[in-house]
């Protein structure tokens, strides 16, 4: 790999350095000469980096929403595209007959400087080895063993670990407190949000105690920093060095594209490092999030995948402007001004799907967004300093956004053990965009705008509480509910089943029953009607499906019961 590596420096920096200049003079379509030579020089960086990074005009007949579906797009710059693409998408691409200018891959522009000594002034500047990344993170859980714990999110493809540093003051324990995670470098060429993670570390470890503001962070939340989530793309040519980095893991997928998706399912297989930070992120009471790349400076919320707009769509823009508004304030003019002033709804830059951000969103029930700190793709080591210094507080302010809203705790009226319950804000959320009450403490938070809301609280088994709270314009407003158990109207069992479910329904129901059962994606399997006048055992069978999870609802005009339902063998 390194050998072809020399060759592809000398020989397609000096000459795509030249295509590049021709082709902004001069951009009409290549000869059929030169696309050859073009498509076979392609060709032969995919065989050696599995990947390769160029740049187009798009035509008017492919729209970007088509062609972000094609390929990876990293950046749009006027009216020129900028990609990455593994070898399926590139025979794809060809398709299309779209000219096209092969790019050097970012992370070879420049040899990066080396860290030589483990000390911070000296990593701050520059990008570890990966043994000394690992070597970071174990000594901060073992010189500030009271605060912090090393967290094995899983490995990659390579065999590499993905780690994560907890932060929190009763670090051992599982707090019922709201919980923050940062996450860098899921693209492995994007290595800036990698070394600010790492600083951020030492700062919030070093600054406990003494710093009002993070000791309160630490005090009242669980802080999560995984500084990489890429590590084969980063330490792709070598462990030594992130010198030949690349996009994709060593499957050549986009990480950032292979998550569930609420609009296209998912079209790839679910990568090693994609299923472990979903079981990661599932395990934790985790209610605001970020991830970092490069490539732009611009603060990205919600939707990637849906032009409508989310349900909190006011309060994202309010906590993007925040984050863009204090980077703003600690930084040189000109910075993070992309866009729309440093934000942006992320599918009116450019759609893309399964995206963490949006599967977060959605399926996790959390506040994710995506920010990209530099315009450098693949920033020197000179410059990393000043962008920690124009980024630090806003990471810090947009963290304790994790302490505004709603918070309370859902209980059982009569035993007082704490509930799973959905929140639901009426004449306001929709796709997914409530939270649930974790079901060990009952605890739950909803970040939104100050106003006045209307909420219902529902639990299985319990009768649907109506409230009303006003939430101040700063700060947090508290709201503890008890449900109450419904009466014992229908009895369900045996629960798990095999073949026949019965339903029991005693004297005080009557008049018209519905029975339906739903597999996990919410299709209708069964659909059944009844008459009910009296006690009575209404007998289903379901002996023909499937071994697996099944919601069974039941509902007349004054119950509605719905009950996760287990079919065995």
């Amino acid at each position: 790999m390194l050998a072809t590596g020399i060759f592809f420096i000398s020989d397609l920096m000096f000459k795509r350095n030249i295509f590049i200049i021709l082709f902004l003079l001069f951009p009409a379509f290549p000869s059929q000469s030169q696309n050859d030579e073009l498509i076979e020089k392609a060709r032969s960086e995919l065989k050696d980096r599995g990947e390769i990074y160029l740049c187009f005009v798009p035509q008017k007949s492919y729209s970007i929403d088509y062609l972000s579906d094609l390929l990876s797009i990293a950046r749009l710059s006027s009216d020129t595209v900028f990609a990455y693409l593994n070898e399926q998408q590139f025979v794809r691409f060809l398709r299309l007959k779209i000219p096209f200018d092969l790019l050097i891959p970012p992370s070879l522009l420049y040899q990066p400087q080396r860290t030589l000594k483990n000390t911070a002034a000296e990593i701050w500047e520059s990008y570890p080895t990966y043994h000394q990344y690992i070597e970071l993170m174990e000594n901060y859980t073992k010189d500030f063993y009271e605060l912090c714990h090393l967290v094995e999110i899983g490995e990659s493809v390579g065999g590499k670990r993905i780690l994560a540093v907890k932060i929190s003051d009763d670090v051992n324990d599982d707090e019922s407190e709201p919980g923050i995670f940062y996450t860098s470098t899921m693209h492995g060429d994007e290595p800036s949000g990698y070394i600010l993670m790492l600083r951020l570390i030492d700062y919030i470890l070093n600054s406990y105690g003494t710093e009002s503001r993070i000791t309160n962070l630490v005090d009242h939340a669980e802080i999560f920093i995984n500084p990489l989530a890429n590590p084969d793309g980063l330490y792709f040519s070598s462990d030594t060095s992130v010198w030949g980095a690349r996009r994709f893991n060593l499957n050549n997928v986009d990480l950032n594209r292979n998550f569930p998706d609420a609009e296209t399912g998912t079209s790839e297989i679910i990568q090693p490092e994609t299923r472990s930070m979903m079981d990661f992120m599932n395990q934790r009471k985790i209610i605001l999030s970020a991830n970092f790349h490069d490539g732009n400076e611009v603060v990205n919320y919600p939707w990637d995948m849906w032009p409508k707009k989310h349900a909190d769509d006011e309060w994202y823009v309010k906590v993007s402007r925040q984050y863009a508004d204090t980077a703003h304030k600690y930084s040189t003019p000109g910075y993070m001004d992309d866009l729309n002033n440093g934000i942006t709804n992320g599918y009116e830059w450019y759609k893309i799907t399964g995206g963490r951000q949006d599967y977060v969103n959605y399926y996790l029930y959390g506040r994710e967004v995506t920010i990209e700190l530099s315009q450098e793709r693949f920033p020197k080591g000179e410059v990393l300093d000043n962008l920690w210094e124009y980024n630090k507080n806003a990471l810090i302010c947009f963290m304790l956004n994790s302490f505004t809203g709603i918070r309370g705790t859902v209980t059982d009226s009569v035993t007082g053990k704490p509930l799973e319950a959905r929140i639901f804000i009426n004449d306001h959320d929709l796709d997914n965009s409530f939270v649930f009450s974790d079901k060990t403490s009952g605890n739950y938070y909803r970040m939104i705008n100050g106003s006045d809301y209307n909420l219902s609280v529902n639990a299985d088994g319990y009768q649907t509480k109506m409230i009303s709270v006003h939430v101040p314009e700063t700060g947090q407003t508290t709201a503890d509910i008890e449900l109450k158990p419904v009466d014992a109207a229908i009895m369900i069992y045996p629960n798990p089943f095999t073949a026949i479910i019965k339903i029991l329904i005693n004297d005080s129901i009557s008049g018209e029953v519905i029975i339906e059962i739903f597999d996990v994606s919410g299709k209708k399997i069964i659909n059944r009607r009844y008459e009910a006048d009296g006690p009575d055992i209404i007998k289903i069978d379901a002996g023909f499906l499937n071994t697996g999870f099944y919601v069974l609802r039941v509902r007349n005009n004054i119950t509605d019961r719905q009950v996760k339902a287990i079919k065995i063998p």
